[in-house]
């Protein structure tokens, strides 16, 4: 039997046929007003009446009963077969319902609030999604209309922009929930096989000289290619080893290390690592270091300054090593004079990677704000804010500064000394205190 859809199984028939049926077994002392007192000591057993028992409102209250029940689950069975039908016709229309993307997007909006909602310019949104095609193929079932791939994108971009929950990005736009963390997660992946088109180092020589030329006439830094430095990625506490993201500003986390250009671009970035972890180790760690080391990140490029030759360097607050390539500054309160004058300049440079940090943060809450996804999927995410980020810089797309305050304050971690006087990295570091006191 159906239950909980409205229906009895007594359906068809009358309230003197069931009080006739109820006293027409054997265990029943009060005779049916149409019936004698005899007929009402015949017996029912569990299979049915007695055939020989020869009463014909038995027989005919039987059947009537057979007849009811078969009609009662008939009934309930395409109740149940137009609610499961209604079901379904839900599923398959919703994507196609009137919806901010239909009502509002396509046909009312606004430059203003297009660039509001989806952080970039329509124009500039429609080479995203050309860019976006060849990793996106919408499935065409037959049940569900494929959800359009421009309604994709802009799905994605919503919700990495507000970090809102997915059922209310699945509302805004007229979608199942699970339908929207569907489309949410394809699209980050196919964001994150764009990095090697987006987020590229200098490979040739004019290609590192321009970045060396644009750090210079901005910050009168030489011989500058990139600002590195991390960034924590506010996170839900991890399931496994919590402690090991619980930063020391008193919140879990993961680390986004990323060194940047004088536009704000990224040339390299590395996510996923602990919280608790200093920016130094993460970087030693890294494959940047490493190539850094062998001479294969950058093109070899050099430049005779002061009499030593320097190569292309990068710019590192205290917390890192100096090294031959990476330049830091001296430390606070024991210099004046042109010593002061180079922390100044590489100050300067340094703070590239900060404004870079809060334009990817501002642009993408979902990163500025506790992320809830995940620990493991939280480095698709940032990765793929990483890529829109350079999409947007890439194609020129003003930065609107946010009502609140996101400038990455930088989280120095316990200086590293110094290497010995004299060695091929203090010598470049001399070279250039002479250098940026010169030609101030």
């Amino acid at each position: 039997m159906i239950t909980g859809l409205g229906l009895c199984p007594g359906f068809g028939l009358s309230d003197s046929d069931r009080w006739a049926l109820s006293h027409s077994g054997g265990d029943s002392s009060t005779p049916s007003p149409n019936t004698s007192a005899s007929s009402s000591e015949k017996k029912i057993d569990g299979r049915g009446p007695s055939m020989d028992s020869g009463s014909p409102i038995i027989l005919m209250l039987l059947r009537r009963l057979r007849d009811s029940r078969s009609t009662t689950l008939a009934s309930n069975l395409a109740l149940l077969s137009v609610r499961i039908a209604q079901v379904v016709s839900k599923a398959c229309t919703r994507s196609s319902c009137p919806s901010f993307w239909e009502t509002e997007v396509l046909q009312n909006i606004q430059e203003n609030d297009w660039y509001l909602n989806f952080r970039m310019p329509k124009e500039t949104f429609n080479v995203l999604c050309d860019q976006l095609h060849p990793y996106i193929n919408p499935q065409i079932t037959n049940m569900l209309d494929p959800v359009p791939l421009e309604k994709r994108v802009a799905v994605t971009i919503n919700g990495l922009a507000s970090n809102v929950e997915f059922h209310d990005v699945a509302n805004l736009f007229g979608i199942g929930t699970s339908t929207a963390c569907n489309i949410f997660w394809e699209v980050c992946e196919a964001l994150s096989k764009l990095r090697r088109v987006f987020v590229k180092r200098p490979k040739t020589v004019p290609e590192v000289q321009a970045i060396i030329t644009g750090f210079e006439r901005k910050t009168g830094f030489p011989m500058c290619a990139g600002a590195l430095d991390g960034t924590h990625i506010p996170i839900i506490a991890p399931v496994s080893y919590p402690t090991d993201y619980y930063n020391r500003k008193g919140w879990y986390s993961v680390l986004l290390q990323g060194l940047v250009d004088h536009t704000y671009c990224f040339l390299d970035f590395d996510v996923g690592w602990p919280g608790k972890c200093h920016d130094a180790y993460v970087f030693e760690c890294s494959r940047l270091c490493h190539k850094l080391e062998d001479g294969t990140f950058f093109p070899p490029f050099s430049r005779n300054i002061q009499g030593v030759n320097i190569p292309v360097l990068i710019v590192a607050d205290s917390a890192y090593s100096l090294t031959s390539n990476i330049m830091k500054p001296f430390p606070e309160g024991t210099v004046r004079g042109p010593r002061a004058a180079y922390n100044a300049s590489l100050s300067h440079a340094r703070i590239q990677v900060e404004h870079t940090f809060g334009h990817l943060k501002g642009r993408w809450r979902c990163i500025m704000k506790r992320n809830d996804c995940q620990t493991q999927n939280v480095k698709y995410v940032v990765s793929a804010c990483v890529v829109l980020h350079n999409f947007c810089e890439m194609h020129k797309v003003a930065y609107q500064e946010p009502q609140e305050d996101v400038l990455d304050q930088p989280e120095t971690g316990p200086e590293q000394h110094d290497v010995p006087a004299l060695s091929p990295a203090e010598r470049i570091r001399e070279a250039l205190v002479a250098h940026i006191h010169t030609n101030q």
